[in-house]
């Protein structure tokens, strides 16, 4: 017989705990939610795969090309205003600039020629708002001291996302073996796109590294194969759900790539966290003589209302972001919000389920103190106020490196402009 730890009733273990029973310590809608996804696991299981499947399918097949590789501007405040007007005095800052490089000399009939045709092609691409090229403005500037090579600026229209994109397209189009020319992509656009690219490939790269490496870290720490895989699949869920959504939100907003950092760290981070504690307790409500359905109930009911918390403070936290009008902390902002919420649902709703069907197989165990934490966690109550005060002490401790970095990123930017095209 299974006891039913709500009033102390004893149920079959067929039956599981009554409704009235289990809820009546304040099982509200988690106990509603975690009920019906242990009543049928095998559908709440599929469910969650076709969900995950989808997400996939929408994430891969436009999330890149969604993103924007800027957003490190401002935008609405006066100092954006300030830009945009002196951009009209001063005229277009070339974003793209096409480094050309001749076999001879760039001042021969034959490279005149084809740099002229190839400024001209340039400017007729769309989205290209001037182009200043030494074949056609002779500047000494804009031609190397060796007389092999010479620069065409480009100058883009719209916003870093636009430019970005303007750049994806015709730079494929006008760079490589152009007639008696060999021409290369720079500028700060390309750069920002090569950058970002970068990053994503790190990303990859650095999963696959630490995946491994992680993995039997949850081995150990969650004491079983078939637990270590929770939080792995509740992070897929919620990474590949956050992606999805920036895929569908980068058509109404600028979206950084930097955002999928954000969300996938976070995501994995999270599951980790929230799996470890639903898992837990329903091995200690097991150890207690629950059954397999009514322990995960149970450790839905009550650690998922820590989960719940934990995911609203940190939503909460991230939602602070919007306060700044920078494109690419709204959108970290938006990230975050999207992989913890999706995080904490999943262990609330996945979770019970995937115990339900495995969790005989992850066994049962009683809760064990530890008197070392204990010891620490009376020595911090003790005295709060001073253990407030170190943590304070701290923080103010990392503030000038803080304000260091920020003089050093003003001095190597302020000043700094590109000849305006003309």
């Amino acid at each position: 017989m299974a006891l039913c730890t709500a009033r102390g009733a004893s149920v079959t273990p067929s039956s599981g705990c009554d409704d009235r029973d289990v809820g009546a310590d304040g099982g509200g809608w988690l106990y509603w939610l975690a009920r019906r996804s242990v009543r049928n696991p095998a559908r709440t299981v599929s469910a969650a795969v076709l969900c995950t499947v989808a997400v996939v399918c929408v994430a891969v097949f436009g999330t890149t090309a969604s993103l924007s590789t800027g957003g490190y501007n401002s935008v609405g405040t006066e100092s954006a205003h300030a830009d945009g007007l002196l951009r009209k005095l001063r005229g277009a800052d070339p974003g793209l600039v096409l480094r050309v490089k001749s076999e001879d000399s760039v001042d021969s009939a034959r490279a005149r020629s084809d740099g002229v045709a190839l400024a001209r092609r340039v400017a007729a691409q769309p989205g290209v708002a001037a182009v200043e090229a030494y074949w056609t403005t002779r500047s000494p500037a804009l031609r190397a001291n060796d007389g092999r090579s010479a620069l065409i600026g480009v100058a883009l229209e719209g916003d870093e996302a636009a430019q970005a994109r303007t750049a994806q397209r015709i730079v494929p189009r006008v760079t490589g073996r152009q007639g008696a020319l060999r021409v290369s992509p720079g500028g700060r656009v390309w750069v920002d796109i090569k950058a970002a690219e970068q990053g994503e490939r790190d990303l990859v790269r650095a999963e696959l590294v630490a995946a491994p490496v992680v993995f039997v870290c949850l081995v150990f720490a969650f004491g079983s194969l078939q637990a270590a895989l929770f939080p792995v699949l509740v992070g897929a869920l919620a990474v590949a759900g956050a992606w999805a959504f920036l895929r569908l939100l980068g058509g109404v907003m600028e979206v950084s790539a930097l955002s999928l950092n954000i969300a996938t760290a976070l995501g994995f981070g999270l599951a980790v966290d929230y799996a470890l504690l639903v898992v837990t307790r329903f091995r200690e409500e097991g150890g207690r003589g629950l059954t397999v359905p009514d322990a995960a109930v149970k450790a839905a009911r009550t650690a998922g209302r820590s989960v719940l918390v934990s995911a609203s403070v940190v939503a909460l936290s991230f939602l602070a972001l919007w306060a700044f009008p920078f494109p690419w902390l709204r959108s970290t902002a938006m990230a975050g919000i999207a992989v913890v919420l999706l995080a904490a649902m999943a262990s609330v709703v996945l979770l019970p389920a995937l115990l339900a069907m495995l969790g005989s197989r992850i066994g049962h165990r009683r809760s064990v103190s530890s008197p070392a934490w204990r010891r620490l966690a009376r020595w911090v109550t003790r005295a709060p106020w001073p253990w407030a005060a170190s943590c304070e002490a701290a923080g103010q401790a990392s503030q000038p490196t803080a304000r260091m970095s920020s003089r050093w990123a003003r001095s190597h930017t302020s000043g700094c402009s590109l000849a305006p095209l003309r």
